[in-house]
């Protein structure tokens, strides 16, 4: 049974550690991750190239040195605009951040951004004055996190302080219109259920009166509202996701590709193989026949 809130099944850190930092080396395939959501804040560096960011109602286009903050529940999808594109990742549990005593920061700052009544700012360019500095704090975590020695944890916990003291000073900190954040939840408690619907039966034919039965809309508002929630039409969600599905299959196991097609939803051989090219840029055949040729190196260099 597939999570309907399409929430990550991922765990970022330990329960006494609930920090995860994450670094996505560039390669010849676009990098792809599909609508998802987790409780965590995700802090983004761009280190080479552009990505696109969908994040819940926004589409933003993150260039090389931007920081982007991605709040607790926020659906999101992150795709690279081109190959080699490359960033780094920042996942923690916000509650690491909250002190024992009941202060003033814990009461105007970080209480808060716990119960979504400020929100972290979209994107800060590393090239601003605070994009500076919040850069410097942001390498140090990524260094902390990645040695591991003693009080490691407490200099994590430190620099994300100095992060967030940074924007509360500059005031990029912002206040949520509490009417806006009530409909714009609303609108996401169904693109959830769309997408999950989707999830769980992409092998099947899907028609768009089916999904917009789903979310109890008319054909045509029910098209425009998934565009403007995901940044891409229903058909071209299913066909990304039918797509991702397929390349797993490639990379996990011997399967014909022609029955991968058929496995994965798609009805037309010809239109599946021209639906794989223009995502991943290569054919299946080429897509595994890679995926094998890196095996074999990564084989070679251990014996």
């Amino acid at each position: 049974m597939q999570d309907f809130t399409r929430k990550e099944q991922v765990t970022h850190g330990t329960v006494l550690a609930p920090i995860q930092t994450y670094e996505f080396l560039p390669g010849e395939e676009r990098f792809f991750v599909p609508h998802h959501w987790h409780e965590e804040v995700e802090i983004l560096l761009v280190e080479k190239g552009e990505f696109i960011l969908v994040r819940d109602m926004e589409r933003l286009r993150l260039r090389e040195g931007d920081l982007c903050f991605i709040g607790q529940g926020q659906m999101h999808q992150l795709e690279g605009i081109r190959p080699y594109s490359m960033h780094r990742a920042v996942v923690f549990d916000l509650r690491m951040l909250s002190f024992e005593i009941f202060d003033e920061e814990q009461s105007q700052v970080i209480k808060p951004l716990l119960t979504k009544e400020i929100k972290f700012p979209s994107v800060i360019s590393s090239a601003s004055a605070e994009g500076r500095v919040l850069r410097m704090w942001y390498e140090q975590i990524i260094e902390e996190a990645g040695k591991k020695q003693k009080g490691w944890l407490l200099a994590c916990k430190a620099c994300l302080l100095e992060m967030i003291a940074v924007m509360e000073r500059r005031e990029l900190l912002c206040e949520k219109n509490r009417k806006r954040q009530g409909a714009l939840e609303v609108s996401l408690s169904v693109i959830k259920g769309i997408l999950s619907y989707i999830e769980e039966h992409y092998k099947e034919k899907i028609y768009i009166s089916e999904l917009a039965k789903t979310a109890n809309m008319n054909e045509q508002y029910f098209c425009r509202f998934f565009k403007k929630m995901t940044g891409n039409t229903p058909v071209e969600h299913l066909n990304r996701y039918r797509i991702e599905k397929a390349a797993e299959l490639l990379s996990g196991t011997d399967q014909k590709i022609m029955d991968i097609c058929l496995e994965c939803g798609f009805e037309h051989f010809s239109y599946f193989i021209k639906k794989f090219k223009e995502y991943k840029e290569v054919t299946p055949h080429e897509y595994r026949a890679k995926l094998r040729e890196v095996c074999q190196k990564m084989d070679s260099g251990l014996d």
